[in-house]
């Protein structure tokens, strides 16, 4: 990622942030790599920002081109597995299946939905699990990279998503108690 990086900016001093964020965000995706070069070149140029600008200013929203392939990507879900990884991409990149469920009979389903994406490496992947201080055990997931978390995210309307974020701070916050 660098090395691509430091191939279309000129500014030594703005490489090593530059690359690490692409990286960071892309996971070093040669697609995502590429579009999010181009989307902060063209930021950069519609801002008339000078090349010298700090990077993470870019990364708000996904680049249209990103977006567009995620969303044919997305195309083929069910409902079910779109509402899974909307509901997800508001528990954050990493989350626990635990986190997501309404009640404790709703974490069998939950889990049961992530496993089914990561097993056909559908945005998700797992990432272990744990258990809370009240007993409870959770698989634990991962979005494949940033971009993906963001897309989903930024699909989900303010009303819903500030529901949701209640939602799985009230689960955390039965789970984990006063701690």
């Amino acid at each position: 990622v660098r090395e691509y990086v430091s191939h279309h900016c000129a500014d030594e001093r703005v490489v090593g942030a530059l690359a690490t964020a692409i990286s960071k965000h892309t996971n070093g995706h040669p697609i995502f790599v590429s579009a999010l070069m181009q989307h902060w070149q063209d930021s950069r140029r519609r801002a008339a920002a000078p090349e010298s600008t700090a990077p993470e200013w870019i990364f708000a929203d996904v680049p249209s081109n990103v977006q567009a392939f995620i969303d044919g990507q997305v195309a083929v879900l069910s409902h079910r597995d779109r509402s899974i990884l909307q509901l997800a991409s508001v528990a954050g990149m990493e989350f626990a299946a635990a986190g997501l469920a309404e009640c404790p009979d709703d974490i069998v389903t939950k889990e049961e939905a992530c496993e089914s994406l990561a097993r056909r490496q559908l945005f998700l992947r797992r990432s272990g699990s744990e258990e809370w201080p009240d007993g409870t055990l959770s698989a634990r997931y991962a979005f494949h990279h940033l971009l993906y978390q963001q897309a989903f995210y930024n699909g989900v309307p303010p009303a819903r998503r500030t529901a949701l974020h209640r939602r799985i701070a009230t689960q955390l916050e039965n789970a984990f108690g006063e701690m």
